[in-house]
């Protein structure tokens, strides 16, 4: 994909996503046995540059941020299923504290009748 990416004048957004997708695709060659750099010294002069710079920086450029994105969308995951789960929490505690504050409520004014009665 990404040598039919840079033959066909791709943007950089969908490069970026192919080397993301698949950092190693620039050391692998084409069916004629040309790698990555080869095709994107010969694209189009508007993408060529673009092409060259993302390819310069290496499989494992890519690969890192690639794991980084991952990361970043795990720990997005895991926020939002903690604040999910604090939030179910809370309901509850504030449901028992107002259950007991109603108990003590009761209790309550049951010892005040009781001494009442006893005065």
């Amino acid at each position: 994909p990404l040598h039919l990416a840079f033959r066909n004048a791709a943007t950089e957004a969908v490069v970026k996503l192919l080397l993301l997708a698949y950092p190693y695709s620039v050391e692998v060659p084409d069916r004629k046995g040309r790698l990555p750099l080869t095709l994107a010294q010969a694209a189009p002069e508007p993408h060529r540059d673009v092409f060259i710079k993302a390819l310069e920086k290496g499989p494992s450029h890519y690969a890192m941020a690639a794991t980084e994105a991952t990361r970043e969308k795990i720990v997005a995951e895991q926020e939002a299923i903690f604040e999910a789960r604090l939030a179910q929490t809370r309901q509850f505690h504030d449901y028992e504290v107002s259950e007991l504050k109603a108990e003590f409520e009761k209790k309550e004014q049951e010892a005040l009748d009781k001494i009442a009665e006893l005065e």
